[in-house]
Formats: C-alpha cells, structure tokens, sequence
C-alpha cells in the first residue's frame, strides 16, 4: 500500500516543506502586535525588578513561593495577564525545569542563592496581544562566585553569537534555520 507522499512522487512532483511559506503568511506580527510585545516586555522587566527588590529587602526571609505571589499580584498591577504563574527558584530549585513554587514546596532565598524569575504574559485587554517570555537569573549576596561568573559568561556569549548571526543574515537578506542558531550558540 502506498502513501500518499509516495503517489505524489510517483506522479512527478518533488514535496517540499511547507515550514517556510507557513512562517511568512502565519508568523508574522502586524505593528500594533509588535508595540503589544514590547509594551509586555518592558512590563515583565518591571516586575523582575520589584521581585528581586523585593528578596533583596527580605533579608532571608522572603521564600520562593513570596516572590511568586508577589509577581502574580505585579503582573496584574502592570495590566499583563498569563496563562501559567510566574516562576521564582533560589538554590538547587534553579537547577529543576519543573519547579513551581508552592506554599508546601517553597524555600527560603538566602544569601548564596541563585535566583531564577521566568514569567510569559501579555497585555491584558489589548486585541492580539502577543506574550513576552522572559527568564532573568540573580544572584544574592555581595560577590557573584567566580564559577558563576563563569557559567554565566558562556551563556551570555552564546547569546551573542545567536543574535550575530540573525543580524548578519537580516543584514544579507538571507534566511536563517533553527538549527543554525544552536549551532552558533
């Protein structure tokens, strides 16, 4: 029994990929949803900065599932709405793709701990809104450890020569895949 790709080749044709076309005429965002994703974007840092400042004042005290509720509450006084809560992970939680804060699976943020804040929202009331989904990694304490430092500089590198590659290709006209950019990362 054939397939279906199979009587197409039969018939002469070479099938392509439709990933391309699909991506021009579906993925592509007008004006006013571009204005919606950076309106979102700038609001997201905003409440990373009162989370954050938030576990700097808390001296120890603050826990994760604080900081989440703290955010949840920002993200609504910054007119974004989400699908999912917001998450805060200190210490080995940082390390768990998984974790969500709850008020039983909390700790402490401490001094010594990362801290890891990933929020997605978007404009709430606002046609097509486009989600903004931002991750932010802090340190508490006075000195990042130098294997820190370290780890951090490889993802900010990679980062880079991610967004040197977009820009020489957009640059050029050309197109670039996925694929493309773990490579250069």
């Amino acid at each position: 029994c054939s397939s279906d790709l199979d009587l197409v080749r039969a018939a002469g044709a070479v099938p392509v990929s439709s990933g391309d076309l699909v991506t021009m005429v579906r993925a592509r965002w007008s004006d006013a949803q571009l204005a919606s994703h950076r309106a979102a974007a700038a609001a997201l840092a905003a409440v990373k900065d009162e989370v954050f400042a938030a576990i700097a004042r808390g001296n120890g005290r603050v826990t994760e599932y604080d900081a989440q509720q703290r955010a949840w509450k920002s993200l609504a006084a910054h007119g974004l709405e989400a699908a999912d809560p917001p998450v805060v992970a200190a210490g080995v939680h940082t390390a768990d793709p998984g974790f969500l804060p709850t008020p039983d699976r909390s700790e402490r943020i401490a001094p010594g701990d990362l801290v890891l804040f990933a929020a997605a929202a978007r404009q709430r009331g606002v046609r097509d809104a486009v989600y903004a989904d931002l991750t932010w990694v802090g340190f508490v304490g006075d000195r990042v450890p130098d294997e820190t430092q370290h780890l951090f500089a490889i993802a900010r590198d990679a980062r880079a020569a991610v967004i040197a590659l977009i820009a020489e290709r957009m640059k050029k006209k050309q197109p670039v895949r996925g694929f493309e950019l773990d490579d250069a990362a």
